[in-house]
């Protein structure tokens, strides 16, 4: 055996026993690139959400500006004609189904303005005066 050729065996030893010291660190870094995909994940779809929230808050002041009525914030009843003897059937459901600071202009089938939803409430015409003075015109596309 030659010089070089007797530190062979106790280098590979040594190198082995340092790679099993090693091994719970080596091993735990797929755990933590889990938690840091996750984490970049969340920042990423957050970021998005935040994009999102703003796109949306522009189109509502602009929506303002311009007086236009938002998709979506009307509710026709169809089998009811403005009454004052005859409160509209609006179920509790219909109701629930809007967020608690959502405005919704209620109408009758001859699209006119017979009440507002808000806070959950139906506010009916005949009951609070004044309820559809700022109610925008719906006409038919």
């Amino acid at each position: 055996m030659s010089r070089s050729n007797k530190y062979i065996a106790p280098t590979i030893c040594s190198f082995g026993g340092l790679i099993l010291m090693a091994s719970p660190m080596l091993l735990q870094v797929p755990a933590d690139y889990q938690k840091f995909e996750t984490k970049r994940r969340t920042s990423d779809s957050e970021d998005i959400n935040r994009a999102r929230i703003k796109e949306r808050k522009e189109t509502a002041n602009l929506l303002q500006k311009t007086g236009l009525l938002r998709e979506g914030k009307t509710l026709t009843i169809r089998d009811y004609e403005d009454d004052s003897k005859e409160k509209p059937g609006i179920s509790n459901r219909t109701l629930l189904s809007y967020l608690e600071d959502e405005e919704v202009y209620v109408y009758d089938f001859k699209r006119m303005c017979i009440g507002k939803i808000k806070s959950r409430r139906f506010y009916w015409k005949h009951h609070y005066k004044g309820i559809c003075d700022n109610a925008p015109t719906v006409t038919d596309n």
